[in-house]
């Protein structure tokens, strides 16, 4: 099974997402959160830290696994795992190094980034429950020049999510 990873930058109660660009094979032209393919051999903390730097040129330094689902590739038909990730430390400003892969990025508030065209319709679970955790948050560390999470390790924030979700 495929193993995906998403990472969801909080700051100041907005989100910031990418507009998937309009000829990506996958969810072309809707919103999403930024992430990818993890690569053989790298957990979803390598994968997740990985893949901030090659599109956003940041480096995650506070994390916390908010949920792990289950989905299937609109394309390939491949079922794969997706690990969602709250980031809210990180080091530089996020900028969009692959513009190939995003046309755009931008900050929402949950309530605005409810309404969006969004990749998967379970990210609106996800928002929504955002909203409700603020004080909740228990955050794990990451090791600066290491990609190895430090702290004791917690439960995920929302339930597993091990239903199939329909693709776009």
């Amino acid at each position: 099974m495929n193993v995906c990873v998403g990472g969801i930058l909080l700051k100041e109660n907005k989100l910031l997402l990418g507009k998937r660009a309009a000829h990506r094979t996958f969810y072309p032209n809707v919103w999403d959160i930024v992430g990818g393919h993890a690569e053989s051999n790298e957990t979803p903390e390598q994968t997740l830290i990985r893949e901030l730097k090659e599109e956003l040129d940041v480096t995650a330094t506070a994390i916390k696994l908010l949920t792990v689902l289950t989905s299937q590739e609109p394309v390939r038909h491949e079922e794969y795992t997706l690990y969602i990730y709250l980031v809210t430390e990180w080091t530089n400003t996020p900028r969009n190094v692959l513009p190939d892969e995003h046309d755009s990025l931008h900050w929402f508030e949950i309530h605005e980034a409810l309404q969006l065209d969004l990749a998967l319709p379970i990210y609106t679970e996800v928002f929504t429950q955002l909203g409700t955790l603020e004080n909740e948050i228990v955050l794990e560390r990451v090791l600066p020049g290491d990609d190895k999470v430090v702290g004791e390790r917690k439960r995920a924030l929302f339930p597993n999510h091990h239903t199939r979700h329909q693709s776009r």
